[in-house]
């Protein structure tokens, strides 16, 4: 009889090494930045401890060796930073899209007046950050666009209640108005034409 052999990969012992102590939960969690991505909870008594994975593995894949957690004390705010031993061994996996500190970057440059896919590269480039792809800064400068001014797209309707609502002049010099407007529609136009037929015989 052959005797089976289990090929499961043996799990490692975490080992917790405590960085430091914050006084509160706000600036212990701001400390995380976006490195880190919440996991999973342990409750006792006596404290609660929240667990944190790195970002760069995915959530149901093979997860990073480095690990964090948050110690929060019941008996005082508190809250207590413990760091595994292990570094970063997800041999460069991406997280898919854009990294959150990559966004933030790009949000900033976009408000200071920069809001072109080659020139947001350009400015990356000057950064030690990831550089997305073309496609992915243009499509997020979309999304940063739809999210500021709202969508780029308006119906005949919209056109014409905004002509109506702005028809009298302001006595404001600076505000703008509706001097005069007409909207036709694609079924007026074919009453109009059948109109003119109609008249012409």
């Amino acid at each position: 009889m052959k005797r089976v052999q289990n090929t499961k990969k043996k799990r490692r012992t975490k080992y917790w090494v405590r960085l430091t102590v914050f006084d509160n939960a706000v600036t212990a969690e701001a400390s995380l930045e976006n490195t880190w991505s919440k996991y999973y909870s342990n409750y006792s008594e006596i404290e609660r401890k929240v667990y944190y994975r790195c970002r760069k593995s995915k959530l149901r894949g093979l997860q990073c060796s480095a690990g964090i957690y948050l110690l929060y004390h019941a008996a005082s705010d508190q809250v207590s930073v413990y760091k595994t031993e292990y570094d970063h061994d997800h041999h460069g996996g991406k997280v898919r899209g854009i990294d959150q500190s990559v966004k933030k970057c790009i949000e900033d440059l976009f408000n200071d007046g920069i809001t072109k896919p080659k020139q947001v590269i350009d400015a990356l480039q000057t950064r030690t950050l990831e550089l997305p792809s073309f496609v992915q800064i243009k499509n997020f400068l979309v999304q940063i666009k739809q999210k500021k001014f709202g969508s780029c797209i308006i119906s005949l309707g919209e056109l014409e209640q905004w002509c109506e609502q702005n028809v009298n002049i302001p006595t404001d010099e600076n505000k703008y108005f509706a001097v005069s407007y007409k909207i036709v529609y694609s079924d007026d136009e074919a009453e109009n034409d059948h109109e003119d037929e109609e008249d012409a015989d």
